[in-house]
C-alpha cells in the first residue's frame, strides 16, 4: 500500500497496474488467511480455555469499534508497518532488520490498531466456527472495508505520497528516459572510444 503508489507516482508502473497488483495481493492474502483459520480450527487450538478465550476477546473488542475508529486505527497501523519496512530497508544487518520490523509490528499490535490482513485470519476463524462469539460475514466484510481503507490511507497517502511530496522526483528519474534499460546503457558505454593515455 506504500510501495505500489510510490511506483505509480514515480512512473515506474501505471496506476492501473498498481491497483491490479494490490487487488491480487489482497485476494491472495484472503484465501491464505481463510485456509490458515480453517487449519487452526481443525487443530483444536481454540478448544483450549486460554487460546479460545483469547480469540473471543479479540473478536468482541474488534466488533465493538465504530467504522470511524476502525478507519483511524487502520491508518495508524499502516504508518507503523510502513515505517518498520522502510527502516529495515535502510540497514544492512539481518539482525537489525529483524529488530526494526519486530518493534514496528509489535507497536501496532500492542496499540490495538487494525491491520486488514491480520484481521482476515482473526475474523476468518470467527466466521468458520472457531469462536463462541457470533461473527457474521457482514461483520467480516465491514471490518475488511474500514481497516483496509485505513491501511490504504496510512500507506498510500501519508507515507507514499508524503515521501513523494517531500523528496520530489529524483534527478536520475528525470534525466534518464523510461525506455533506457541496463542493456542500452551498456551498449552506449561500449560505443564510447577509450582515450589513449599520454605518457
Amino acid at each position: 500500500m506504500m510501495i505500489l503508489p510510490m511506483g505509480a507516482l514515480r512512473r515506474r508502473i501505471t496506476w492501473l497496474q498498481g491497483a491490479g497488483t494490490l487487488a491480487f495481493v489482497l485476494v491472495g492474502n484472503l484465501l491464505g488467511s481463510l485456509v490458515l483459520a480453517w487449519v487452526l480450527i481443525q487443530s483444536g487450538i481454540f478448544n483450549d480455555a486460554a487460546t479460545g478465550g483469547m480469540l473471543d476477546g479479540i473478536l468482541t473488542s474488534k466488533m465493538s469499534h465504530s467504522p470511524t475508529e476502525v478507519l483511524f486505527r487502520g491508518v495508524m497501523c499502516n504508518i507503523l508497518v510502513c515505517v518498520a519496512i522502510w527502516a529495515a530497508g535502510r540497514v544492512k544487518s539481518e539482525a537489525a532488520k529483524a529488530i526494526v520490523i519486530f518493534w514496528g509490528v509489535f507497536g501496532f499490535i500492542a496499540s490495538g490498531f487494525e491491520h486488514v490482513v491480520a484481521n482476515m485470519t482473526i475474523f476468518g476463524a470467527g466466521v468458520l466456527g472457531g469462536s463462541t462469539v457470533d461473527v457474521t460475514w457482514a461483520d467480516f466484510g465491514t471490518n475488511m472495508l474500514w481497516a483496509g481503507l485505513g491501511n490504504l490511507v496510512g500507506g498510500m497517502v501519508i507515507m507514499g505520497m508524503g515521501y513523494h511530496f517531500i523528496a520530489g522526483r529524483r534527478k536520475a528519474d528525470a534525466a534518464v528516459p523510461d525506455s533506457i534499460d541496463a542493456a542500452d546503457v551498456a551498449v552506449q558505454q561500449d560505443a564510447v572510444p577509450e582515450v589513449e593515455r599520454v605518457s
